[in-house]
Protein backbone atom coordinates (compact mmCIF):
# COMPACT_ATOMS: atom_id res chain seq x y z
CA UNK A 1 0.00 0.00 0.00
CA UNK A 2 2.90 2.27 0.40
CA UNK A 3 2.13 5.73 -0.64
CA UNK A 4 3.02 8.76 -2.73
CA UNK A 5 4.77 12.02 -1.93
CA UNK A 6 2.72 14.94 -0.69
CA UNK A 7 4.44 17.05 -3.32
CA UNK A 8 1.79 15.92 -5.81
CA UNK A 9 -0.93 17.69 -3.85
CA UNK A 10 -1.34 21.43 -4.16
CA UNK A 11 -1.93 22.30 -0.52
CA UNK A 12 -3.10 25.53 0.92
CA UNK A 13 -0.69 25.24 3.86
CA UNK A 14 -1.94 26.57 7.13
CA UNK A 15 0.84 27.60 9.47
CA UNK A 16 1.05 25.69 12.70
CA UNK A 17 1.96 29.00 14.33
CA UNK A 18 -1.42 30.36 13.29
CA UNK A 19 -3.16 27.29 14.66
CA UNK A 20 -1.27 27.42 17.94
CA UNK A 21 -1.80 31.16 18.23
CA UNK A 22 -5.52 30.68 17.72
CA UNK A 23 -5.64 27.85 20.24
CA UNK A 24 -3.75 29.95 22.78
CA UNK A 25 -6.04 32.88 22.04
CA UNK A 26 -9.06 30.75 22.83
CA UNK A 27 -6.90 29.40 25.65
CA UNK A 28 -7.92 25.80 25.80
CA UNK A 29 -10.80 23.56 24.89
CA UNK A 30 -12.78 22.30 27.83
CA UNK A 31 -14.70 19.26 28.93
CA UNK A 32 -15.90 17.99 32.24
CA UNK A 33 -13.56 15.64 34.06
CA UNK A 34 -13.86 12.97 36.69
CA UNK A 35 -11.21 11.55 38.98
CA UNK A 36 -13.17 8.34 39.42
CA UNK A 37 -13.41 6.90 35.92
CA UNK A 38 -12.28 7.34 32.35
CA UNK A 39 -14.17 9.78 30.17
CA UNK A 40 -14.87 9.38 26.46
CA UNK A 41 -15.27 11.63 23.45
CA UNK A 42 -16.27 9.98 20.20
CA UNK A 43 -17.82 10.87 16.87
CA UNK A 44 -18.71 9.42 13.46
CA UNK A 45 -18.84 11.52 10.30
CA UNK A 46 -22.08 11.79 8.33
CA UNK A 47 -20.18 10.91 5.16
CA UNK A 48 -18.44 7.52 5.12
CA UNK A 49 -15.58 7.31 2.59
CA UNK A 50 -15.22 4.24 0.38
CA UNK A 51 -12.28 1.88 -0.07
CA UNK A 52 -10.31 1.96 -3.29
CA UNK A 53 -6.97 0.82 -4.66
CA UNK A 54 -3.86 3.02 -4.28
CA UNK A 55 -2.47 2.36 -7.80
CA UNK A 56 1.28 1.81 -7.06
CA UNK A 57 3.64 3.36 -9.59
CA UNK A 58 6.14 0.49 -9.66
CA UNK A 59 3.38 -1.77 -11.01
CA UNK A 60 2.15 0.80 -13.54
CA UNK A 61 -1.22 -0.03 -12.00
CA UNK A 62 -3.08 3.04 -13.24
CA UNK A 63 -2.17 2.45 -16.90
CA UNK A 64 -5.13 0.11 -17.48
CA UNK A 65 -7.79 2.71 -16.53
CA UNK A 66 -5.83 5.45 -18.35
CA UNK A 67 -5.72 3.44 -21.59
CA UNK A 68 -9.54 3.28 -21.52
CA UNK A 69 -9.71 7.00 -20.80
CA UNK A 70 -7.55 7.66 -23.87
CA UNK A 71 -9.72 5.43 -26.08
CA UNK A 72 -12.91 7.24 -25.12
CA UNK A 73 -11.51 10.79 -25.18
CA UNK A 74 -8.72 10.72 -27.75
CA UNK A 75 -6.31 12.05 -25.10
CA UNK A 76 -2.79 10.77 -24.41
CA UNK A 77 -2.76 10.46 -20.61
CA UNK A 78 -1.03 7.05 -20.69
CA UNK A 79 2.12 8.46 -22.31
CA UNK A 80 2.29 11.27 -19.76
CA UNK A 81 1.93 8.78 -16.91
CA UNK A 82 4.73 6.57 -18.26
CA UNK A 83 7.06 9.54 -18.61
CA UNK A 84 6.33 11.10 -15.24
CA UNK A 85 5.61 8.04 -13.07
CA UNK A 86 7.60 5.21 -14.65
CA UNK A 87 7.08 1.66 -13.44
CA UNK A 88 9.67 -0.97 -12.61
CA UNK A 89 11.75 -2.36 -9.77
CA UNK A 90 13.80 0.86 -9.49
CA UNK A 91 10.73 2.81 -8.34
CA UNK A 92 10.21 3.03 -4.55
CA UNK A 93 7.37 0.67 -3.76
CA UNK A 94 5.51 3.19 -1.63
CA UNK A 95 5.00 5.64 -4.51
CA UNK A 96 1.44 5.62 -5.76
CA UNK A 97 -1.93 7.37 -5.75
CA UNK A 98 -3.01 6.83 -2.14
CA UNK A 99 -3.52 10.57 -1.68
CA UNK A 100 -5.63 10.75 -4.85
CA UNK A 101 -7.77 7.77 -3.83
CA UNK A 102 -8.27 9.28 -0.35
CA UNK A 103 -9.37 12.60 -1.82
CA UNK A 104 -11.78 10.97 -4.26
CA UNK A 105 -13.17 8.78 -1.46
CA UNK A 106 -14.30 11.84 0.50
CA UNK A 107 -15.33 14.01 -2.46
CA UNK A 108 -17.00 11.55 -4.86
CA UNK A 109 -19.81 9.02 -4.86
CA UNK A 110 -18.45 5.48 -5.06
CA UNK A 111 -18.77 3.67 -8.41
CA UNK A 112 -20.47 0.39 -7.54
CA UNK A 113 -21.03 -1.37 -10.87
CA UNK A 114 -19.79 -1.47 -14.46
CA UNK A 115 -21.21 1.14 -16.79
CA UNK A 116 -21.22 2.10 -20.46
CA UNK A 117 -19.69 5.53 -21.04
CA UNK A 118 -19.75 7.72 -24.12
CA UNK A 119 -16.74 9.93 -24.74
CA UNK A 120 -15.74 12.30 -27.53
CA UNK A 121 -13.84 9.54 -29.32
CA UNK A 122 -15.80 6.36 -28.58
CA UNK A 123 -17.97 4.49 -26.08
CA UNK A 124 -16.65 1.82 -23.75
CA UNK A 125 -17.69 -0.38 -20.84
CA UNK A 126 -15.85 0.59 -17.64
CA UNK A 127 -15.40 -1.75 -14.69
CA UNK A 128 -15.53 -0.41 -11.13
CA UNK A 129 -11.72 -0.36 -11.08
CA UNK A 130 -11.59 1.78 -14.23
CA UNK A 131 -14.02 4.32 -12.79
CA UNK A 132 -12.18 4.51 -9.47
CA UNK A 133 -8.92 4.92 -11.37
CA UNK A 134 -10.35 7.84 -13.36
CA UNK A 135 -11.56 9.52 -10.17
CA UNK A 136 -8.17 9.02 -8.51
CA UNK A 137 -6.20 10.71 -11.28
CA UNK A 138 -8.79 13.49 -11.24
CA UNK A 139 -7.80 14.24 -7.63
CA UNK A 140 -4.03 13.79 -7.85
CA UNK A 141 -3.23 17.45 -7.15
CA UNK A 142 -6.22 18.76 -5.23
CA UNK A 143 -6.34 22.13 -3.51
CA UNK A 144 -6.50 21.33 0.20
CA UNK A 145 -6.23 22.66 3.72
CA UNK A 146 -3.22 21.11 5.43
CA UNK A 147 -2.29 20.83 9.11
CA UNK A 148 1.09 19.76 10.44
CA UNK A 149 4.43 19.46 8.70
CA UNK A 150 5.39 16.44 6.66
CA UNK A 151 8.45 14.69 8.08
CA UNK A 152 11.23 13.78 5.65
CA UNK A 153 10.64 16.40 2.94
CA UNK A 154 13.56 18.57 4.19
CA UNK A 155 11.20 21.49 4.64
CA UNK A 156 9.71 22.92 7.78
CA UNK A 157 10.40 21.76 11.29
CA UNK A 158 11.20 18.07 10.65
CA UNK A 159 9.79 17.40 14.12
CA UNK A 160 9.25 13.65 14.56
CA UNK A 161 6.55 14.28 17.16
CA UNK A 162 4.42 16.43 14.86
CA UNK A 163 1.38 16.22 14.49
CA UNK A 164 0.90 16.75 18.27
CA UNK A 165 -1.96 14.69 19.74
CA UNK A 166 -3.82 17.67 21.21
CA UNK A 167 -3.73 19.40 17.81
CA UNK A 168 -5.01 16.24 16.15
CA UNK A 169 -7.79 16.00 18.75
CA UNK A 170 -8.87 19.53 17.90
CA UNK A 171 -8.95 18.73 14.17
CA UNK A 172 -10.96 15.54 14.68
CA UNK A 173 -13.46 17.48 16.75
CA UNK A 174 -13.72 20.22 14.12
CA UNK A 175 -14.08 18.00 11.05
CA UNK A 176 -15.54 14.67 12.13
CA UNK A 177 -17.64 15.64 15.13
CA UNK A 178 -18.85 19.15 14.39
CA UNK A 179 -19.05 19.16 10.60
CA UNK A 180 -19.63 15.45 10.06
CA UNK A 181 -16.97 15.07 7.34
CA UNK A 182 -13.88 12.80 7.16
CA UNK A 183 -10.37 14.10 7.73
CA UNK A 184 -7.47 12.62 5.75
CA UNK A 185 -4.35 11.64 7.71
CA UNK A 186 -0.87 10.52 6.78
CA UNK A 187 -0.52 7.79 9.43
CA UNK A 188 3.20 7.13 8.79
CA UNK A 189 5.50 9.13 11.08
CA UNK A 190 8.58 8.51 8.91
CA UNK A 191 9.67 9.55 5.41
CA UNK A 192 6.92 7.70 3.53
CA UNK A 193 3.35 8.93 3.16
CA UNK A 194 0.36 6.65 3.80
CA UNK A 195 -2.93 8.54 3.45
CA UNK A 196 -6.29 7.35 4.79
CA UNK A 197 -9.67 9.13 5.20
CA UNK A 198 -10.71 9.05 8.89
CA UNK A 199 -14.46 8.80 9.47
CA UNK A 200 -14.70 8.00 13.20
CA UNK A 201 -12.65 8.49 16.34
CA UNK A 202 -12.78 7.70 20.04
CA UNK A 203 -10.66 9.24 22.79
CA UNK A 204 -10.74 7.74 26.28
CA UNK A 205 -8.87 9.66 28.97
CA UNK A 206 -8.35 9.67 32.73
CA UNK A 207 -5.99 11.22 35.30
CA UNK A 208 -2.53 9.72 35.46
CA UNK A 209 -1.81 8.43 38.95
CA UNK A 210 0.77 10.38 40.94
CA UNK A 211 0.83 13.43 38.66
CA UNK A 212 -0.40 16.97 38.97
CA UNK A 213 -2.98 17.56 36.26
CA UNK A 214 -1.57 15.13 33.67
CA UNK A 215 -4.01 12.84 31.90
CA UNK A 216 -3.37 9.69 29.90
CA UNK A 217 -5.42 9.00 26.80
CA UNK A 218 -6.08 6.34 24.21
CA UNK A 219 -7.03 7.41 20.69
CA UNK A 220 -8.84 5.08 18.30
CA UNK A 221 -9.19 5.99 14.61
CA UNK A 222 -11.53 4.30 12.12
CA UNK A 223 -10.67 4.80 8.45
CA UNK A 224 -11.37 3.40 4.98
CA UNK A 225 -8.60 1.03 3.91
CA UNK A 226 -6.96 0.76 0.50
CA UNK A 227 -5.68 -2.80 1.07
CA UNK A 228 -8.30 -4.00 -1.41
CA UNK A 229 -8.54 -5.27 -4.95
CA UNK A 230 -9.09 -2.59 -7.63
CA UNK A 231 -12.70 -3.73 -8.24
CA UNK A 232 -13.58 -3.79 -4.52
CA UNK A 233 -16.91 -2.15 -3.64
CA UNK A 234 -17.80 -0.85 -0.19
CA UNK A 235 -15.76 0.01 2.89
CA UNK A 236 -12.96 -2.15 4.25
CA UNK A 237 -12.29 -0.81 7.73
CA UNK A 238 -8.81 0.01 8.99
CA UNK A 239 -8.39 0.71 12.71
CA UNK A 240 -5.46 2.32 14.51
CA UNK A 241 -4.83 2.96 18.21
CA UNK A 242 -2.46 5.46 19.84
CA UNK A 243 -1.40 6.53 23.34
CA UNK A 244 -0.72 10.07 24.52
CA UNK A 245 -0.72 12.33 27.58
CA UNK A 246 -1.88 15.91 28.05
CA UNK A 247 -2.15 18.39 30.89
CA UNK A 248 -5.31 19.67 32.49
CA UNK A 249 -5.57 23.17 33.90
CA UNK A 250 -8.69 24.31 35.70
CA UNK A 251 -10.66 21.44 34.18
CA UNK A 252 -9.55 22.11 30.59
CA UNK A 253 -6.99 20.74 28.15
CA UNK A 254 -3.92 22.96 28.00
CA UNK A 255 -3.05 23.33 24.34
CA UNK A 256 0.60 22.53 23.55
CA UNK A 257 0.81 19.99 26.38
CA UNK A 258 -0.03 16.88 24.33
CA UNK A 259 2.75 14.28 23.98
CA UNK A 260 2.80 10.89 22.26
CA UNK A 261 3.92 8.11 24.62
CA UNK A 262 4.82 4.40 24.44
CA UNK A 263 4.94 2.95 20.95
CA UNK A 264 3.10 6.03 19.67
CA UNK A 265 6.34 8.01 20.06
CA UNK A 266 7.55 6.27 16.89
CA UNK A 267 4.19 5.53 15.25
CA UNK A 268 1.62 8.33 15.02
CA UNK A 269 -0.08 10.48 12.35
CA UNK A 270 2.28 12.92 10.61
CA UNK A 271 -0.05 15.50 9.05
CA UNK A 272 -3.74 16.04 8.30
CA UNK A 273 -5.51 17.54 5.30
CA UNK A 274 -8.85 18.00 3.59
CA UNK A 275 -9.33 18.61 -0.18
CA UNK A 276 -11.94 21.06 -1.41
CA UNK A 277 -11.21 21.59 -5.14
CA UNK A 278 -10.48 18.68 -7.51
CA UNK A 279 -7.37 19.15 -9.59
CA UNK A 280 -5.61 16.53 -11.76
CA UNK A 281 -1.83 16.35 -12.01
CA UNK A 282 -1.83 14.76 -15.47
CA UNK A 283 -2.51 17.58 -17.99
CA UNK A 284 -4.28 15.09 -20.29
CA UNK A 285 -6.97 14.45 -17.66
CA UNK A 286 -10.06 16.64 -17.98
CA UNK A 287 -11.81 16.34 -14.62
CA UNK A 288 -15.05 17.92 -15.81
CA UNK A 289 -15.16 15.48 -18.69
CA UNK A 290 -14.52 12.57 -16.34
CA UNK A 291 -17.40 13.68 -14.11
CA UNK A 292 -19.70 14.14 -17.08
CA UNK A 293 -18.96 10.68 -18.46
CA UNK A 294 -19.24 8.94 -15.08
CA UNK A 295 -22.10 10.83 -13.46
CA UNK A 296 -23.40 13.44 -15.85
CA UNK A 297 -22.09 16.11 -13.50
CA UNK A 298 -19.32 18.66 -13.96
CA UNK A 299 -19.01 19.62 -10.28
CA UNK A 300 -15.51 20.28 -8.98
CA UNK A 301 -16.16 20.60 -5.26
CA UNK A 302 -16.89 18.31 -2.34
CA UNK A 303 -20.29 16.58 -1.94
CA UNK A 304 -20.63 18.88 1.10
CA UNK A 305 -21.08 21.62 -1.56
CA UNK A 306 -19.23 24.26 0.44
CA UNK A 307 -15.62 24.43 1.47
CA UNK A 308 -15.42 23.06 5.05
CA UNK A 309 -14.90 25.45 7.92
CA UNK A 310 -11.29 25.55 9.07
CA UNK A 311 -9.38 26.86 12.01
CA UNK A 312 -7.62 29.33 9.72
CA UNK A 313 -11.03 30.81 8.86
CA UNK A 314 -11.41 31.74 12.55
CA UNK A 315 -13.97 29.02 13.06
CA UNK A 316 -13.72 28.38 16.77
CA UNK A 317 -16.36 25.74 17.46
CA UNK A 318 -17.57 24.92 20.94
CA UNK A 319 -15.44 22.19 22.36
CA UNK A 320 -18.56 20.18 23.15
CA UNK A 321 -18.17 16.90 24.97
CA UNK A 322 -19.61 13.43 24.55
CA UNK A 323 -18.77 11.48 27.66
CA UNK A 324 -19.73 8.01 28.70
CA UNK A 325 -18.90 6.96 32.23
CA UNK A 326 -20.68 3.61 32.15
CA UNK A 327 -17.97 1.12 33.09
CA UNK A 328 -20.29 -1.82 33.63
CA UNK A 329 -19.29 -3.58 30.39
CA UNK A 330 -16.58 -6.23 30.66
CA UNK A 331 -15.21 -5.33 27.24
CA UNK A 332 -14.12 -2.02 25.77
CA UNK A 333 -16.86 -0.17 23.87
CA UNK A 334 -16.41 1.36 20.41
CA UNK A 335 -18.34 4.14 18.60
CA UNK A 336 -21.58 3.22 16.90
CA UNK A 337 -20.36 2.17 13.49
CA UNK A 338 -22.64 0.94 10.70
CA UNK A 339 -19.65 -0.43 8.76
CA UNK A 340 -18.73 -3.13 11.30
CA UNK A 341 -21.34 -5.91 11.74
CA UNK A 342 -22.95 -6.24 15.13
CA UNK A 343 -21.20 -8.74 17.38
CA UNK A 344 -17.78 -8.44 15.70
CA UNK A 345 -14.56 -7.23 17.36
CA UNK A 346 -12.21 -5.06 15.29
CA UNK A 347 -8.55 -5.21 16.33
CA UNK A 348 -5.84 -2.70 15.49
CA UNK A 349 -2.41 -4.12 14.54
CA UNK A 350 -1.00 -3.42 18.02
CA UNK A 351 -4.03 -5.05 19.63
CA UNK A 352 -3.50 -8.10 17.41
CA UNK A 353 0.15 -8.23 18.51
CA UNK A 354 -0.98 -8.06 22.15
CA UNK A 355 -3.37 -10.96 21.49
CA UNK A 356 -0.66 -13.08 19.87
CA UNK A 357 1.70 -12.46 22.79
CA UNK A 358 -0.97 -13.10 25.44
CA UNK A 359 -0.32 -16.31 27.39
CA UNK A 360 -3.57 -16.65 29.29
CA UNK A 361 -6.76 -18.62 28.64
CA UNK A 362 -10.23 -18.14 30.12
CA UNK A 363 -11.11 -21.79 29.41
CA UNK A 364 -9.35 -25.03 28.42
CA UNK A 365 -7.92 -25.04 24.92
CA UNK A 366 -5.23 -27.29 23.42
CA UNK A 367 -3.51 -27.14 20.04
CA UNK A 368 -0.93 -29.45 18.44
CA UNK A 369 0.96 -29.86 15.15
CA UNK A 370 1.18 -33.12 13.18
CA UNK A 371 4.87 -33.70 14.06
CA UNK A 372 4.26 -32.59 17.63
CA UNK A 373 5.93 -29.79 19.58
CA UNK A 374 9.38 -28.99 18.21
CA UNK A 375 8.86 -31.01 15.02
CA UNK A 376 11.34 -30.48 12.20
CA UNK A 377 10.21 -29.50 8.69
CA UNK A 378 11.87 -28.53 5.43
CA UNK A 379 10.82 -25.60 3.26
CA UNK A 380 8.07 -26.73 0.88
CA UNK A 381 6.62 -29.45 3.13
CA UNK A 382 3.11 -29.23 4.53
CA UNK A 383 1.72 -29.42 8.06
CA UNK A 384 -1.61 -29.73 9.86
CA UNK A 385 -2.92 -28.25 13.11
CA UNK A 386 -5.29 -29.97 15.55
CA UNK A 387 -7.28 -28.07 18.18
CA UNK A 388 -9.82 -28.82 20.90
CA UNK A 389 -11.70 -26.16 22.86
CA UNK A 390 -13.75 -26.45 26.05
CA UNK A 391 -16.12 -23.80 24.73
CA UNK A 392 -17.46 -23.10 21.25
CA UNK A 393 -16.06 -20.08 19.46
CA UNK A 394 -14.11 -18.76 16.49
CA UNK A 395 -10.68 -20.23 15.73
CA UNK A 396 -7.75 -18.17 14.41
CA UNK A 397 -4.28 -19.51 13.56
CA UNK A 398 -1.48 -16.93 13.32
CA UNK A 399 2.06 -17.74 12.24
CA UNK A 400 5.20 -15.97 13.52
CA UNK A 401 8.54 -16.54 11.78
CA UNK A 402 11.99 -16.12 13.44
CA UNK A 403 12.18 -12.51 12.23
CA UNK A 404 8.95 -11.50 13.93
CA UNK A 405 6.83 -11.43 10.76
CA UNK A 406 3.17 -12.22 11.37
CA UNK A 407 0.57 -13.68 9.03
CA UNK A 408 -2.83 -15.32 9.33
CA UNK A 409 -2.99 -18.91 8.09
CA UNK A 410 -6.59 -19.61 9.15
CA UNK A 411 -9.32 -18.69 8.34
CA UNK A 412 -9.11 -17.51 4.76
CA UNK A 413 -11.76 -15.52 2.92
CA UNK A 414 -15.04 -17.41 2.81
CA UNK A 415 -14.00 -20.07 5.37
CA UNK A 416 -16.25 -20.80 8.35
CA UNK A 417 -13.96 -20.78 11.40
CA UNK A 418 -16.61 -21.48 14.03
CA UNK A 419 -15.73 -24.57 16.09
CA UNK A 420 -17.84 -26.63 18.53
CA UNK A 421 -17.03 -27.35 22.16
CA UNK A 422 -15.20 -30.55 23.16
CA UNK A 423 -14.51 -31.82 19.63
CA UNK A 424 -11.06 -32.35 18.09
CA UNK A 425 -10.76 -30.22 14.96
CA UNK A 426 -8.11 -30.70 12.25
CA UNK A 427 -7.08 -27.77 10.08
CA UNK A 428 -7.00 -28.21 7.10
CA UNK A 429 -9.68 -30.91 7.12
CA UNK A 430 -8.67 -34.47 6.26
CA UNK A 431 -10.02 -34.37 2.70
CA UNK A 432 -9.04 -30.77 1.94
CA UNK A 433 -6.85 -30.16 -1.09
CA UNK A 434 -5.35 -27.07 0.51
CA UNK A 435 -2.47 -27.50 2.93
CA UNK A 436 -0.43 -25.26 5.19
CA UNK A 437 2.91 -24.80 3.47
CA UNK A 438 6.22 -24.56 5.33
CA UNK A 439 8.35 -21.63 4.19
CA UNK A 440 11.54 -19.90 5.34
CA UNK A 441 13.50 -18.45 6.90
CA UNK A 442 15.18 -21.30 8.73
CA UNK A 443 14.83 -21.37 12.49
CA UNK A 444 12.10 -21.58 15.09
CA UNK A 445 8.58 -20.84 13.92
CA UNK A 446 5.39 -20.88 15.93
CA UNK A 447 1.66 -20.99 15.38
CA UNK A 448 -0.48 -19.13 17.89
CA UNK A 449 -4.04 -20.44 18.05
CA UNK A 450 -6.83 -18.30 19.52
CA UNK A 451 -10.48 -19.08 20.21
CA UNK A 452 -12.73 -16.04 20.71
CA UNK A 453 -16.40 -15.82 21.62
CA UNK A 454 -17.00 -13.26 18.85
CA UNK A 455 -15.59 -13.15 15.30
CA UNK A 456 -12.66 -10.79 14.67
CA UNK A 457 -11.88 -8.22 11.99
CA UNK A 458 -8.11 -7.75 11.68
CA UNK A 459 -6.96 -4.35 10.47
CA UNK A 460 -4.67 -4.30 7.44
CA UNK A 461 -5.33 -7.90 6.43
CA UNK A 462 -5.16 -8.72 2.73
CA UNK A 463 -7.15 -11.88 2.08
CA UNK A 464 -6.05 -14.51 -0.40
CA UNK A 465 -9.09 -13.66 -2.54
CA UNK A 466 -8.08 -10.01 -2.72
CA UNK A 467 -4.54 -11.00 -3.65
CA UNK A 468 -5.85 -13.20 -6.46
CA UNK A 469 -8.00 -10.33 -7.74
CA UNK A 470 -5.03 -7.96 -7.68
CA UNK A 471 -2.91 -10.55 -9.48
CA UNK A 472 -5.62 -10.84 -12.14
CA UNK A 473 -5.66 -7.05 -12.43
CA UNK A 474 -1.92 -7.14 -13.25
CA UNK A 475 -2.58 -9.79 -15.91
CA UNK A 476 -5.34 -7.61 -17.42
CA UNK A 477 -2.95 -4.65 -17.50
CA UNK A 478 -0.37 -6.74 -19.34
CA UNK A 479 -2.97 -7.74 -21.91
CA UNK A 480 -3.99 -4.10 -22.33
CA UNK A 481 -0.37 -3.27 -23.13
CA UNK A 482 -0.24 -6.12 -25.67
CA UNK A 483 2.14 -8.23 -23.64
CA UNK A 484 0.25 -11.51 -23.28
CA UNK A 485 1.09 -13.77 -20.37
CA UNK A 486 2.88 -16.92 -21.50
CA UNK A 487 1.55 -20.37 -20.75
CA UNK A 488 4.58 -20.99 -18.58
CA UNK A 489 3.79 -17.90 -16.47
CA UNK A 490 0.15 -18.94 -16.16
CA UNK A 491 1.10 -22.37 -14.95
CA UNK A 492 3.07 -20.88 -12.08
CA UNK A 493 0.07 -19.08 -10.59
CA UNK A 494 -2.83 -21.28 -11.69
CA UNK A 495 -1.52 -24.84 -11.73
CA UNK A 496 0.74 -24.94 -8.67
CA UNK A 497 0.43 -28.42 -7.06
CA UNK A 498 -1.30 -28.26 -3.69
CA UNK A 499 0.19 -31.15 -1.69
CA UNK A 500 3.70 -31.59 -3.03
CA UNK A 501 6.98 -30.25 -1.77
CA UNK A 502 8.13 -27.29 -3.86
CA UNK A 503 11.60 -27.68 -5.30
CA UNK A 504 14.45 -25.26 -4.57
CA UNK A 505 16.11 -22.95 -7.06
CA UNK A 506 13.56 -21.49 -9.46
CA UNK A 507 10.91 -23.24 -7.40
CA UNK A 508 11.43 -20.67 -4.63
CA UNK A 509 9.70 -18.10 -6.84
CA UNK A 510 6.79 -20.51 -7.16
CA UNK A 511 6.82 -20.98 -3.40
CA UNK A 512 6.40 -17.27 -2.77
CA UNK A 513 3.46 -17.05 -5.17
CA UNK A 514 1.92 -20.24 -3.77
CA UNK A 515 2.22 -18.89 -0.25
CA UNK A 516 0.39 -15.69 -1.13
CA UNK A 517 -2.72 -17.71 -1.94
CA UNK A 518 -2.57 -19.73 1.27
CA UNK A 519 -1.88 -17.12 3.96
CA UNK A 520 -3.47 -13.84 4.92
CA UNK A 521 -0.79 -11.18 4.61
CA UNK A 522 -0.87 -7.98 6.67
CA UNK A 523 0.02 -4.69 5.07
CA UNK A 524 0.98 -2.13 7.67
CA UNK A 525 2.88 1.13 7.28
CA UNK A 526 6.65 0.91 7.91
CA UNK A 527 6.82 2.37 11.44
CA UNK A 528 4.07 0.06 12.60
CA UNK A 529 5.53 -2.99 10.86
CA UNK A 530 8.91 -2.35 12.50
CA UNK A 531 7.42 -1.90 15.97
CA UNK A 532 5.34 -5.08 15.75
CA UNK A 533 8.29 -7.12 14.44
CA UNK A 534 10.48 -5.86 17.29
CA UNK A 535 7.78 -6.63 19.87
CA UNK A 536 7.30 -10.15 18.51
CA UNK A 537 11.05 -10.82 18.42
CA UNK A 538 11.30 -9.67 22.03
CA UNK A 539 8.41 -11.96 22.92
CA UNK A 540 10.03 -14.90 21.15
CA UNK A 541 13.18 -14.40 23.22
CA UNK A 542 11.76 -14.03 26.73
CA UNK A 543 8.12 -15.16 26.39
CA UNK A 544 6.82 -11.94 27.93
CA UNK A 545 4.23 -9.59 26.48
CA UNK A 546 5.83 -6.11 26.31
CA UNK A 547 2.49 -4.41 25.62
CA UNK A 548 0.89 -5.88 28.74
CA UNK A 549 3.96 -5.22 30.89
CA UNK A 550 3.95 -1.53 29.88
CA UNK A 551 0.22 -1.22 30.48
CA UNK A 552 -0.31 0.04 26.92
CA UNK A 553 -2.88 -2.57 25.88
CA UNK A 554 -5.06 -4.89 27.94
CA UNK A 555 -6.37 -7.37 25.37
CA UNK A 556 -8.53 -9.10 28.01
CA UNK A 557 -10.47 -5.88 28.52
CA UNK A 558 -10.98 -5.52 24.77
CA UNK A 559 -12.07 -9.09 23.95
CA UNK A 560 -13.45 -10.41 27.22
CA UNK A 561 -13.17 -14.19 27.53
CA UNK A 562 -10.95 -16.01 25.03
CA UNK A 563 -8.41 -18.85 25.05
CA UNK A 564 -4.98 -19.20 23.51
CA UNK A 565 -2.34 -21.87 22.96
CA UNK A 566 0.70 -22.18 20.68
CA UNK A 567 2.98 -24.76 19.07
CA UNK A 568 6.63 -24.46 18.05
CA UNK A 569 8.34 -26.12 15.09
CA UNK A 570 11.73 -25.87 13.40
CA UNK A 571 12.43 -25.17 9.74
CA UNK A 572 15.77 -26.47 8.41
Amino acid sequence: MLQHSKSLISFRVISLRMILALFLFTGIFSFSSSNCSAEIEEAHSNLTPWSGYWWPHYEGAILGPLSKYDKTTGKNSTAWEKNNHPSGSQVPKWFGYCHAWAASAVMEQEPRKSRQVQGPASSLVLKVSDQKGWLAVGHAKDVANSYGDRFGDNRGSEDRHDLAPDQLWRLLKLYVKQQGIPLILDVEAGDQVWNYPIYAYRIQYQPQAGTNGIYQAKLGLWMADDAVAPDFVGVKVRYQTYQFTFRMQNGSVLMGSGKWVGNSLKDHPDFAWYPYVARPENPEIDYKLVKKMLTGSGATTSPNENRPNTIADNNRPDSGNNTNNDNSSTTESRPNNPIIPEGVDLLSPLELAALVMNRTAAFNFDVSIDRFEGGIYSVGETFKISAKSEKPGYLYLLHIDPQGNLDLIYPQAGQDNKIPAGKLIQIPAQKSKQQFLVHGPKGQHRVTAVVTTRPLLLSGLISGTQQQQMTQQKVDKQKTESRPVSQKQKSKSQNQPQNKKVAGGAGQENLKEYQSYQTGQFRWHPSQQKIISELLQQYLQDQKNPLTASGEIDINQILGKFAQDEVLFLVQ
